[in-house]
C-alpha cells in the first residue's frame, strides 16, 4: 500500500513540475538610479537628487507557480547631497556635500507574477529587504561663510561617516516578457527604502549627533535564462 502511495506521489510532483516553468532562472540586470539624502539631525537639509546606476546578477526562485524569491548580487553606485553647519579653523559655516558611495547589495524579495496577459507579458510586484554592505565612500565639498566660498571644492574619503552596512525596504512593480521558450526580458521600477540610519559622526559646532537615510528609486533592465 505504501509503495503504491509513493508512485502515486511521485507522479503527481512530476506532474506538477513539468506544468510549471523551471524552477529556477538566473540572470543580469543593469538599473540607473535616482538617489538622495534625508538627514535628521537638526539643521541638516537635504540639498537635491543624484543621479547613480547599479548592475549585478539576479535569480527567481520559483516556491509554487507566480511566487518567487527574486535574489542576487548588485553592485550599487548611490549618491546624494546635502548641506550642514560646522566649524573650520574656528570659523562657523556651512557646507555643501556630495556623497559618491559604493554598495555590495544582497536582496530578499517576495515576488508576485500574473498569468500571461497577452503576447507574452505578465506582470509582478515586489516587496522584500535588502542589506548593503559599503565598498567605499567619498565627497566632494564647499565651505561657505556667510554665503561666500572658501577654498575649491575639496573631496576627501568619507568611509568612516558612513555606517557600514544599509538596511533597506523594497517595493517594485514592473513586467516580463517572454522572449523563448525558457528567456525572459524583464523591466520595471523599485524604491529602495533605506530603513535604519546610516551616517554617523558628532557635528563640531552643535555636538548633535548625525543621523540620515540614504533612498533611492531605480528602473531595472535585465534578462533571465
Amino acid at each position: 500500500m505504501s509503495r503504491k502511495i509513493l508512485i502515486g506521489l511521485f507522479l503527481l510532483s512530476s506532474c506538477i513540475a513539468h506544468a510549471q516553468e523551471k524552477a529556477f532562472q538566473f540572470g543580469f540586470e543593469l538599473a540607473p538610479n535616482i538617489g538622495w539624502i534625508s538627514p535628521k539631525t537638526e539643521n541638516y537639509n537635504n540639498n537635491g537628487i543624484r543621479a547613480g546606476f547599479s548592475w549585478g546578477f539576479v535569480g527567481d526562485i520559483y516556491l509554487v507557480e507566480n511566487y518567487a524569491i527574486n535574489t542576487g548580487l548588485k553592485f550599487i553606485y548611490l549618491n546624494g547631497k546635502y548641506e550642514y553647519p560646522e566649524k573650520r579653523d574656528n570659523v562657523p559655516g556651512r557646507t555643501e556635500r556630495k556623497i559618491n558611495s559604493n554598495y555590495l547589495q544582497i536582496p530578499g524579495v517576495l515576488r508576485m507574477r500574473t498569468q500571461e496577459i497577452s503576447n507574452g507579458y505578465s506582470v509582478y510586484g515586489d516587496f522584500g529587504f535588502a542589506l548593503s554592505l559599503r565598498l567605499n565612500a567619498s565627497a566632494n565639498e564647499r565651505f561657505y561663510v556667510n554665503d561666500r566660498l572658501f577654498g575649491t571644492n575639496n573631496k576627501k574619503d568619507v568611509d568612516n561617516e558612513l555606517r557600514y552596512s544599509r538596511t533597506s525596504m523594497l517595493l517594485g512593480a514592473g513586467v516580463y516578457k517572454d522572449l523563448a521558450e525558457s528567456t525572459k526580458l524583464m523591466l520595471g521600477l523599485r524604491w529602495d527604502n533605506n530603513i535604519l540610519n546610516v551616517l554617523k559622526g558628532t557635528n563640531n559646532l552643535s555636538g548633535d549627533k548625525i543621523k540620515g537615510s540614504f533612498h533611492f528609486v531605480e528602473m531595472k533592465i535585465g534578462v533571465l535564462f
